[in-house]
């Protein structure tokens, strides 16, 4: 745990020549904005070129989400293509494809669902041009928004506004569950 910082110390008053006006900012607010800055400098925005490309991903779920729906650990093979578009300084992100549900944590035998899935979302001055992943739980990302939805089991929420993230979760299926989480990347 970071010890607080010293308490401030009284600086010199300037002379009656001096016609820079004393500032009175406390310490706290300078150390946060310079760090932001500096995580900001960190994720300099990238030239977005439109395009679609295929979009491959694998996950095993082992106590939340499609784990949840299927009442067991499943590993998802999602398969689609991804589009992206500047919009302003943000990159607009669409995924549409198929998400292929296996038994257990490997991909192996005969999948036990296959379903449609998407991804949409935005991100303001992106670090990478194809708009995802987006740096996670990070201070420096400005703005970004995602929703990665797999048809009637299960949809994962992601929004962050200057460094902080929330985070909501909701499962359908055999066990119905929500969870919402927040973190401040920049604390």
């Amino acid at each position: 745990m970071p010890l607080p910082p010293p308490p401030p110390t009284a600086a010199p008053r300037p002379s009656r020549e001096d016609p820079r006006p004393e500032r009175h900012r406390p310490k706290r607010h300078r150390r946060q904005k310079g760090r932001r800055n500096q995580d900001r400098r960190k994720g300099r925005p990238v030239r977005i070129k439109p395009g679609c490309a295929p979009f491959s991903f694998t996950q095993t779920y082992i106590t939340w989400g499609p784990a949840l729906a299927y009442d067991e650990p499943v590993t998802v093979v999602y398969e689609a293509s991804r589009c992206v578009k500047p919009a302003g300084t943000a990159v607009e992100l669409s995924v549409q494809g198929t998400a292929t549900v296996y038994q257990g944590i490997l991909v192996e035998g005969t999948p036990i669902d296959s379903r449609p899935f998407s991804v949409s979302g935005i991100w303001d001055r992106p670090t990478n041009p194809e708009g995802w992943p987006p740096p996670w739980w990070e201070c420096g990302v400005k703005q970004a928004s995602y929703t990665w939805d797999l048809a009637g089991m299960y949809t994962f929420r992601v929004v962050a506004r200057w460094g902080v993230w929330t985070l909501n979760i909701s499962t359908q299926g055999t066990r119905p569950d929500t969870m919402h989480w927040a973190y401040n990347g920049c604390a």
